[in-house]
């Protein structure tokens, strides 16, 4: 269970009925509270309390990402007690804080989570996955929720309104399923974790360690063992043997030990080895060769042995989809400069490429496990993004810039507005552009109704980074104008 220092005492009793999960990583210390916090006391109309009352949602209602085709094991006794703790009491899934992957992703927090709701959404009034990377983020996710169950009413409200509605509607009815995903500060989540004991379920993910009450029960989250490592790369249809039958060659099996060894027994490397395995029905022993090969390239990438991992696999993967897929390789440069959260697929459109080239990329991506294909469009793991942006290729300098253009166009042609595509401008807006980046009024108003979106949401300080962009993309217009005038 997760509570403030000041409710713990006072929902003793309630805590025992109450449980929230937490999917947790590495040791991280809590951060002190956001100065820049926005908080509002937010009133709603008699008219929008009754509805709350009044409404459920259809069966079945949830908002899941799509489970991962790749073999989940090794995860059989974590999720029993996933279950348990959420029966009995509250939990804590943590990485412990000798393990050689501390403070990185990849671990699977958010697989256990994903798979967990699977499983049982069906005991669930309404299940709903937030991404939870900020306080802002969480406020938006219910206020989606908010739209789905009761969407007349909240389109003509502001965003706080929509929050404050899912609030008082979780608060109503019991027996739903809330995931908080990849929550970066325990205090993030104070606003609504103390409202809504007692009647629901409640997981979080999150790298964080500490800043969690000492009653939880603590479940550590490590990297794979070795036997469910060496499984995971060694099930049918990797490549080694008949794919059907599942028969493997003499030795195989001491090569696959050595694989899952090198590679941290990481759960996002072995799926991503499995996968380049199963494309190229390459044996092991080839590939550990590659990876060594590739393993000076990737010495300089990220501060840990998992990142240089990722950095070996990502890099071998794409020299083997280069030959027949030549566009995949900048595509997922480009991709990379994006949140990771799932890219509207319409601004693939815009990257200077036919459909059939586009589609063709895409589908070598995904088979690799480069990519996932979500309801909502395309996403990468967070740690496969810190990779791409660290080692971009000297050929494709400028891929924050094509992933920002074809942003800006898709914007301009949206007939729904900058909505869709806001969490991606933010992302952008967060990394510096290229000293000779351009300049293109297109960027310029992309920002500006992003900030403007961020502004009608009462988010003023999340606005400021887009509005400096804005600056900086008229600034560089007019430095164009004036040589123009000049010459």
């Amino acid at each position: 269970m997760i509570i403030t220092e000041q409710s713990r005492i006072a929902s003793a009793e309630v805590v025992q009925n109450d449980p929230v999960f937490l999917v947790q990583e590495s040791d991280r210390p809590r951060s002190d509270s956001d100065p820049h916090a926005e908080q509002h006391t937010t009133v709603l109309s008699a008219e929008a309390k009754e509805a709350a009352a009044r409404l459920s949602p259809h069966p079945g209602l949830e908002n899941l990402p799509t489970l991962s085709q790749q073999p989940f094991v090794g995860r059989t006794e974590a999720l029993a007690r996933l279950a348990a703790s959420l029966t009995e009491g509250g939990g804590v899934i943590t990485q412990p804080s000798a393990t050689t992957v501390s403070g990185l992703g990849g671990i699977g927090k958010t697989a256990l989570a994903l798979h967990y709701a699977h499983k049982h959404r069906a005991q669930y009034t309404l299940v709903w996955w937030i991404t939870a990377e900020s306080e802002e983020q969480i406020s938006s996710g219910l206020a989606d929720l908010t739209l789905t169950l009761y969407p007349d009413w909240a389109r003509r409200v502001p965003l706080k309104e929509r929050t404050e509605w899912a609030l008082t509607w979780l608060e109503t009815h019991p027996g739903w399923l809330l995931v908080y995903d990849n929550v970066e500060r325990p205090e993030h989540l104070t606003p609504f974790l103390g409202r809504l004991l007692g009647r629901g379920h409640q997981v979080v993910t999150s790298r964080c360690r500490t800043g969690w009450p000492d009653e939880t029960e603590l479940i550590s989250l490590d990297v794979l063992n070795h036997e469910a490592a060496v499984d995971l790369l060694c099930v049918p249809g990797t490549g080694q043997g008949d794919a059907a039958s599942g028969e493997r060659a003499p030795g195989d099996r001491s090569q696959a030990e050595l694989l899952a060894a090198e590679l941290g027994h990481l759960p996002l490397a072995l799926a991503q080895a499995r996968a380049y395995l199963r494309e190229t029905r390459t044996g092991f022993a080839a590939y550990r060769a590659k990876l060594l090969d590739a393993a000076a390239e990737a010495a300089g990438v990220g501060d840990s042995a998992a990142a240089r991992a990722i950095a070996r696999i990502c890099r071998t993967s794409l020299e083997a989809i280069r030959a027949r897929h030549p566009l995949a390789v900048s595509m997922l440069h480009t991709l990379a400069w994006y949140a990771p959260e799932a890219l509207p697929p319409v601004v693939l459109e815009h990257m200077d490429s036919s459909a059939e080239e586009t589609e063709s990329a895409l589908q070598a991506l995904t088979s690799y496990h480069l990519v996932s294909l979500e309801p909502d469009g395309i996403a990468l793991h967070r740690l496969l993004q810190r990779t791409l942006r660290e080692q971009a290729p000297e050929h494709l300098p400028d891929a924050r810039g094509r992933a920002e253009r074809a942003l800006a166009a898709a914007v301009t042609a949206a007939p729904d507005g900058v909505a869709p595509f806001l969490i991606h401008i933010q992302a952008l807006a967060a990394t510096e552009a290229a000293q000779d980046a351009g300049a293109d009024a297109e960027l310029a108003l992309m920002y500006r109704q992003g900030a403007d979106e961020l502004i009608a949401r009462e988010q003023h300080v999340l606005a400021i980074p887009l509005l400096q962009r804005v600056v900086e993309c008229d600034t560089r217009l007019r430095g164009i104008d004036l040589d123009s005038s000049e010459g």
